[in-house]
């Protein structure tokens, strides 16, 4: 490692999200023959807090909506005096900082793929497209956190296959146990007892779809007066989805089955007492709460889009579904419901798979090796 060591996160804002946690666990978990500053082309909030590291700068570039020409000089003023090593911006909001990165005198530019945008769930945008065919000749490498995402690249953009790298995300495996008595306690402090708990976590926002698993849970309890007395759904997270949701969920007799808990820091404290997660995304890169649940030792129940179907063998740790088919998650729901002995062996099943194959230090390593190859 003959250069400064130091790395620079380009995110757009960082903030409570997927992607962003798993840069708090990288950071927090890497070599400290590492530093590490973050650019936020927009704002950071109290999330930075989860950096367990006192010497990692945050600069927040406070973008103005729309084109503000004046965040790119602020971004290179902050590069040429931070003078890292490696810069790695994230998705494509931030792929343009790659560019006035090379401009303020840095090397070598990682651009990290983990998700599509809101608005190209599919990867089809023309002008998202040709912006990651511009940057190409600036990225040294491009990081995907998925085998779908890097064929994407590669096939339908046009990007070189020697540029493309893939690292799946990890999950701290000390922290997401299966504690399950202590989970169950916890959830029957914020009022959910119930036989069977179905729990989802994530932004209560469209790309979710968590509407799709409110509605295919109400469906089974009107069918299935047994299913309506016995089980309970758990919904982790806050958005602009929350109204409609609860609108749904005020429209039912069986409502009161529903228990939104809003944006919570204990998750790693309830997930064990789940029975079931279901992860309905419209689309994922690699979605950390699904291995977070598997790492709980909670079978999982999830939509085939992005990178799902990368995390567990249908059938074995969990079910996958065909996205916006509401009866096929209504049923999935009642066969977990129905089926203790299969919730069990693949609950089993899925801590087994996430320890094996997804560990954060696993990761982490990934990570190390890629950086040290530039610094």
């Amino acid at each position: 490692m003959s250069g400064s060591g130091r790395i620079v996160h380009v995110v757009y804002r960082f903030t409570m999200g997927g992607m962003e946690n798993g840069i708090v666990n990288l950071i927090n978990g890497m070599d400290r023959r590492f530093s590490h500053a973050i650019i936020c082309l927009d704002y950071s909030d109290e999330f930075q807090n989860r950096l367990q590291r006192d010497d990692v700068e945050i600069i927040a570039l406070n973008k103005k909506p729309g084109k503000d020409l004046g965040h790119y000089g602020r971004m290179w003023r902050a590069l040429r005096r931070l003078k890292p090593s490696v810069v790695h911006t994230r998705n494509i909001g931030t792929i343009e900082a790659g560019m006035v990165a090379r401009a303020a005198g840095v090397r070598h530019v990682l651009h990290g793929e983990h998700g599509f945008d809101i608005n190209d769930l599919h990867g089809a945008h023309s002008r998202y497209r040709r912006l990651r065919q511009f940057a190409n000749p600036f990225v040294r490498r491009f990081v995907c956190v998925s085998q779908q995402i890097q064929h994407w690249l590669q096939r339908d953009v046009g990007l070189p296959e020697d540029k493309l790298v893939q690292i799946y995300n990890g999950v701290d495996i000390h922290k997401f146990s299966p504690v399950r008595q202590d989970a169950r306690a916890r959830l029957r402090e914020l009022g959910v007892q119930s036989r069977c708990i179905i729990g989802s976590v994530g932004r209560l926002e469209a790309v979710k779809n968590q509407i799709e698993l409110v509605r295919a849970f109400l469906n089974r309890c009107e069918r299935s007066p047994a299913f309506a007395e016995d089980t309970a759904l758990v919904l982790l997270g806050n958005g602009s989805q929350r109204e409609l949701i609860e609108a749904q969920i005020n429209n039912s007799e069986f409502g009161s089955g529903v228990h939104l808990l809003g944006k919570r820091d204990d998750v790693a404290k309830l997930l064990p007492g789940f029975d079931v997660f279901a992860l309905p995304s419209l689309n994922e890169g690699i979605s950390n709460t699904l291995l977070e649940a598997m790492a709980c030792g909670v079978p999982v129940i999830a939509s085939r889009v992005g990178g799902n179907a990368e995390l567990f063998t249908d059938g074995r740790q969990g079910t996958l579904y065909e996205s916006g088919d509401e009866e096929a998650l209504s049923a999935a729901l009642d066969r977990y419901f129905e089926t203790p002995d299969m919730r069990t062996e693949r609950a089993e099943a899925a801590r087994k798979h996430v320890v094996e194959h997804f560990s954060l230090e696993r990761m982490i390593e990934q990570y190390e090796s890629l950086y040290a190859a530039y610094c």
